[in-house]
């Protein structure tokens, strides 16, 4: 109870320094900026593929394939070659980001695979350059799709049923119906946030830098109060950061959580708090302000990477998938995402609740342990 009022005034401290330098001003327009560009710039959708097209088949489903890939605003079409080694020449020279090799008597092997015929079997070879592997697997995945309604449509226009097909298939994608990737960004934006603006290291080098850190060690507040004053004053600045981004969402994109928005805050706070943790312990073993902010960096990208937060967690290489245990971001971000698109309660989540929890627990008593009295 002793060190309530020094808590409360090293918060009040910090506040009026964070006024001073206009270091909350900033935090605050740039939670604005994030907010509204951020779901705009990780999009994720395939534009301007370079395509050239083999076409050994001049039938009329050959180019109704080709021109249906080709009216498909995603793709341009480089060049319509003679043979796969000249459209391969193009790709070496990086003009052409795929190949498409539709074989000899490919219509009429389709037709007879149609009618239960024996033949050869039909097959279109879609060769591409794999340097950009994620713009690789996408437009792939388009063109197939395209080449598959392309063969749906002759086959029906002829009152053929190819065995491949089965027109009693449907997909519906649950919770985000329109594949909308804007959806999948906007409730980790609030992780984003906290992480860009979280506070705790900024606190601890304006310390350093105004020579204020020696007379706290010499005060009579003990490492915990020290300790809890920095987090309260990153949790009060983050959740206002956080709400500042909510309201902007809403307006900007009009979405709302579809579940218990104060469950999102709880993970939320437990997330501030174990990332302020993170960053004071840095601090205290760390030796000056420089190697602070670097660590922290290297730290914090590292956690985005692996932790789900661009790419599906399923996407990290599995070897190091279990590393992202150690990281709150792995537990929010599951959260977050099953709250607000799932409408996701406390039960369907008790096991990332706890795991962020013991997290957090983990990382406050390492800080705590590693505070030190005086600075060698």
């Amino acid at each position: 109870m002793a060190q309530i009022v020094p808590i409360f005034s090293m918060v009040r401290k910090d506040m009026s320094q964070l006024f001073h330098n206009k270091s909350f001003m900033i935090s605050a327009v740039m939670t604005i900026i994030f907010s509204l560009f951020l779901p705009n710039i990780f999009t994720f959708q395939v534009r301007n593929v370079h395509i050239a097209i083999v076409s050994h088949d001049e039938s009329e489903l050959s180019r109704n394939i080709v021109q249906d890939i080709i009216y498909t605003s995603d793709f341009i079409l480089e060049a319509q070659c003679a043979t796969y080694d000249q459209a391969l020449s193009l790709v070496k020279d990086g003009k052409v980001d795929c190949i498409i090799e539709i074989p000899e008597n490919f219509e009429r092997d389709f037709v007879h695979k149609s009618l239960g015929m024996n033949g050869a079997e039909p097959q279109i070879q879609i060769s591409a350059n794999a340097v950009n592997s994620t713009k690789v697997i996408a437009a792939s995945q388009s063109i197939v799709g395209s080449i598959l309604k392309s063969l749906k449509d002759y086959a029906s226009d002829r009152g053929v049923v190819y065995k491949g097909f089965d027109s009693f298939i449907t997909t519906q994608n649950f919770y985000n119906p329109s594949s909308d990737y804007k959806r999948f960004m906007l409730p980790v934006i609030y992780i984003s946030i906290a992480f860009v603006f979280n506070l705790a290291i900024r606190l601890y080098t304006n310390e350093l830098q105004y020579g204020t850190i020696d007379q706290i060690y010499v005060s009579p507040m003990n490492r915990f109060a020290v300790t809890i004053s920095k987090l309260v004053t990153c949790y009060i600045v983050s959740m206002i950061n956080i709400l500042t981004c909510l309201v902007t969402l809403w307006l900007t994109y009009s979405f709302m959580p579809n579940g218990n928005f104060l469950l999102m805050l709880l993970g939320l706070s437990l997330y501030v708090i174990c990332c302020g943790s993170m960053s004071l312990m840095l601090c205290n073993l760390l030796s000056n302000a420089s190697q602070m902010v670097l660590f922290s960096s290297v730290v914090s990208l590292i956690a985005m990477m692996i932790s789900g937060f661009v790419t599906p967690l399923e996407s990290v290489a599995e070897w190091i998938q279990p590393l992202s245990y150690a990281f709150p971001t792995r537990y929010v971000i599951i959260i977050l995402r099953n709250v607000a698109l799932k409408g996701a309660d406390f039960a369907d989540l008790k096991y990332e609740f706890a795991g962020l929890t013991i997290v957090t627990l983990i990382f406050f008593t390492i800080t705590l342990l590693t505070s030190k009295r005086s600075r060698d």
